[in-house]
């Protein structure tokens, strides 16, 4: 397929923010058409916010159902907007989100070459946005590997780690908000521990979190209160389940067999754990029990990583549980119902 203004490209289109000297009252106004998406060829424009598209209907059709039958629908002459003697359809979606898409449709060998490498965040938001509106399940599926990459084992729930980078343009906020946006309920648990992990919070609700190019963004204030209570409930099953053992040692009730060596390096491990606050990014981490573990005697260390083994995968099964989600095994993504 041929195109006035089609370049070959590297990488996707650039997600910074767009700016624009024209005036608040007209810069709704001003429609313009995309310097990479406007093919000579193209029998379908799209405008999506003040950005138009000129593009192949064969194209988006082959990937999205609804996209086929909205383009096989015979539409009434009358009062339909026609440019260059295209038809004119509008979307109410993101102009960015429909870039990036269309970088992907048009450009899947560069894609695919890349596919080794983490995407970032804004194309797989893209992805996933219009890959469930649109029912473009092969898009949807592969946007939804971006916030996926957490760990889904107690035992490395404070790694939050995802298959996509943020970019110069995106930070964990933007994650966050992503994710209650499209209700993929299957990450939030495992979301909203490693949010409450950060060193940072709950500051960071207020502050925000701040992208590479000086962006700033915040959680949604609707969360606040459920990530600051269900810090509350955490902490307390932290005493209850992973540390009960921990914070009850008594030398002359365990197997312990020094107990003059063992019974500082309990209190060490205590204030480490629980001073000056709660420290919820220790608790699902080996390294503080690894160190206490080699400072105690044997009986102790198996003792203890028994028992906090077993606390950590109850309180992970508890997890959604303790944020009001369902269970494990009933979380749902792109739950709208």
């Amino acid at each position: 397929m041929s195109g006035t203004s089609q370049r070959a490209s590297p990488a996707p289109p650039s997600a910074k923010r767009r700016r624009t000297n024209l005036s608040d009252s007209n810069a709704e106004e001003q429609v313009v058409n995309s310097t990479e998406y406007w093919f000579s060829d193209g029998n379908i424009i799209l405008q999506v916010e003040n950005t138009r598209f000129r593009v192949h209907k064969s194209v988006l059709a082959i990937h999205s159902p609804i996209l086929h039958d909205m383009f096989s629908v015979p539409q009434p002459p009358e009062g339909e907007e026609f440019v260059e003697g295209c038809p004119v359809v509008q979307l109410w979606d993101r102009a960015e989100d429909w870039e990036l898409l269309l970088w992907i449709s048009y450009r899947g060998v560069q894609y695919r070459l890349q596919e080794n490498t983490r995407p970032h965040l804004n194309t797989v938001a893209a992805l996933l946005r219009l890959g469930h509106k649109y029912e473009m399940a092969d898009y949807r599926d592969h946007g939804r590997r971006g916030p996926y990459g957490f760990h889904h084992a107690a035992a490395q729930a404070d790694r939050h780690v995802m298959w996509a980078t943020f970019g110069d343009t995106s930070s964990f906020s933007d994650l966050f908000n992503l994710v209650m946006e499209l209700r993929l309920e299957t990450v939030q648990p495992q979301l909203f521990l490693s949010t409450m992990c950060r060193p940072d919070f709950p500051e960071m609700l207020w502050t925000g979190t701040t992208a590479a190019d000086g962006n700033v963004s915040k959680i949604s204030t609707s969360m606040h209160g459920a990530l600051i209570m269900g810090k509350e409930k955490l902490c307390q099953a932290l005493r209850d389940d992973i540390f009960d053992c921990i914070l009850h040692w008594e030398p002359d009730h365990s197997a312990c067999t020094s107990p003059a060596r063992c019974e500082p390096e309990y209190r060490k491990l205590i204030v480490n754990l629980f001073t000056p606050v709660v420290q919820l990014q220790k608790a699902f981490s080996s390294k503080a029990m690894n160190s206490f573990s080699q400072a105690v005697c044997q009986n102790c260390s198996i003792t203890a990583k028994q028992s906090v083994t077993e606390g950590q995968e109850a309180v992970w099964e508890r997890l959604p549980e303790i944020f009001g989600l369902p269970n494990w095994d009933e979380l749902k993504d792109f739950n709208f119902d």
